[in-house]
């Protein structure tokens, strides 16, 4: 099978201030370029294209998506960090949804071991078909948000 991936241009700047304080500033941009290409699982009758029996996306409907996200990261004097940042992604194969949201954690040193600890909470704004019935000339989709909360505890070992 032939796999076509997407173009993807990014930019990331990261601003650490000569001073006694461990602040570290970073801002990521990206864009990656789908516009062009036709994804497999939406041509034909793929039963993840279609809900319903109704076709969800469009084949070639893909767009080009970006990305921003910003971080603070602050370093304690006894080796602990602290993190805060915030993001916002657009969906590359829906038109009007998107998703922002704000993250935050902090990690400890302990011998071999390095313990993290983060969270996440996050919007999603998109389209959906309404669940009531519509009057003729009124859209047929209501604006949904959802909401997300993720948590990630991690453990790692250095030999």
């Amino acid at each position: 099978t032939k796999m076509d991936y997407p173009g993807r241009l990014a930019v990331g700047l990261a601003f650490r201030p000569r001073n006694v304080l461990g602040t570290t500033f970073t801002l990521d941009v990206a864009r990656t370029f789908r516009e062009d290409l036709k994804d497999p699982l939406l041509m034909g009758s793929s039963p993840i294209a279609t809900v319903a029996g109704t076709k969800v996306i469009a084949v070639g409907s893909l767009r080009n998506a970006n990305e921003y996200r910003a971080g603070l990261e602050h370093v304690f004097y006894n080796n602990v960090p602290a993190r805060f940042g915030f993001f916002y992604l657009e969906a590359y194969a829906a038109r009007e949804v998107d998703q922002a949201g704000m993250s935050f954690g902090t990690g400890y040193n302990y011998a071999n071991f390095d313990l993290g600890f983060s969270a996440e909470v996050s919007k999603r704004s998109s389209r959906q078909n309404s669940i009531t019935p519509r009057a003729t000339n009124d859209p047929k989709t209501d604006r949904v948000q959802d909401s997300f909360l993720r948590a990630v505890l991690d453990v790692r070992y250095h030999f």
